[in-house]
């Protein structure tokens, strides 16, 4: 590719620390653009041209870019790492038990838990106050985490080096935010640790 440098442009959400976590677990360089949502940064013209929707993250590896955290994570795992640093499924079907889970925790515990009782949490001046939306989000992503314990503990490639079970489940799943105000079952508590460099690091 042209100009071939990786940029990630996107920070102080979940969703953003995500593909930031897996860069750095994979040894990437790449430059990093800090903006943050609803700020006013995603909407300038040079943000827009890339992103009409003007949400973040955002990833360009020269002419390519993609705009949903679990495609960004998929390219960099796939296209991006080296081979002995990132787990790579043993056929078809082994890669579409891994990206179930993976699709699981970015649509069921991010989207229909997490981000409902954020949306009308934290952010209830922009989309509504709704306290029975909050306690059905954390209802509904408690029991889905209880849910999907022993199939996970079951699975090898969570284990694995750079797995992208393990940045999409710590910044989805249990998202810094959101976690504070809940009681994780124990069986969910995975051993998982992020990794030791600072995210959000500019190269």
């Amino acid at each position: 590719m042209a100009n071939d440098r990786l940029e990630l442009w996107g920070a102080g959400t979940a969703r953003t620390h995500r593909t930031l976590w897996m860069a750095h677990e994979l040894g990437l360089e790449f430059r990093h653009i800090p903006i943050g949502p609803r700020t006013g940064e995603t909407k300038e013209p040079a943000f827009l041209a890339l992103n009409p929707r003007h949400k973040v993250p955002v990833m360009r590896h020269g002419d390519l870019v993609l705009t949903e955290s679990a495609a960004i994570l998929i390219y960099m795992t796939e296209c991006l790492a080296a081979r002995e640093h990132v787990f790579r499924a043993h056929g078809p079907a082994e890669r579409a038990k891994h990206l179930e889970w993976c699709f699981f925790i970015m649509s069921e515990l991010d989207a229909n838990g997490l981000y409902t009782m954020r949306r009308h949490g934290p952010l209830k001046e922009i989309y509504g106050d709704a306290p029975v939306a909050v306690q059905g989000g954390r209802d509904y992503f408690l029991h889905q985490l209880e849910r999907m314990d022993p199939a996970i503990r079951a699975n090898s490639s969570i284990g694995k080096p750079s797995s992208m079970m393990k940045p999409a489940a710590m910044c989805s799943g249990l998202a810094p935010h959101i976690a504070r105000s809940l009681i994780v079952p124990q069986t969910a508590r995975w051993p998982i640790s992020p990794p030791g460099k600072k995210i959000g690091r500019t190269t």
